[in-house]
């Protein structure tokens, strides 16, 4: 058995490694290496992507301000102590 030879599964492997990778620098350079656009964006179409925009930055913040929200109170709620609910239950007790 030869020490320098490698078994088929590792050859396959590298082959689709080196092969995604010349996949991706392609595409990589398709979107970066382009020629001038001779089209343009029609007025109808400027204004729906300014709206798709500005809705997706207004969602975001409801979103992240609800996800806040719930994160704070997740946290509140696994470290809450016994000392804060030991006040509560001796003044339940004493009426």
């Amino acid at each position: 058995m030869n020490v320098n030879s490698m078994d088929e599964a590792s050859v396959s492997r590298s082959g689709w490694v080196s092969q995604r990778r010349l996949v991706a620098a392609g595409a990589f350079l398709g979107l970066v290496w382009v020629g001038p656009a001779e089209a343009y964006v029609d007025p109808g179409t400027g204004s729906m992507m300014l709206q798709l925009f500005g809705a997706a930055i207004v969602g975001a913040i409801f979103y992240l301000r609800d996800l806040r929200v719930r994160l704070k109170g997740f946290f509140e709620r696994l470290f809450a102590c016994s000392e804060h609910q030991a006040p509560a239950e001796s003044a339940a007790e004493e009426k």
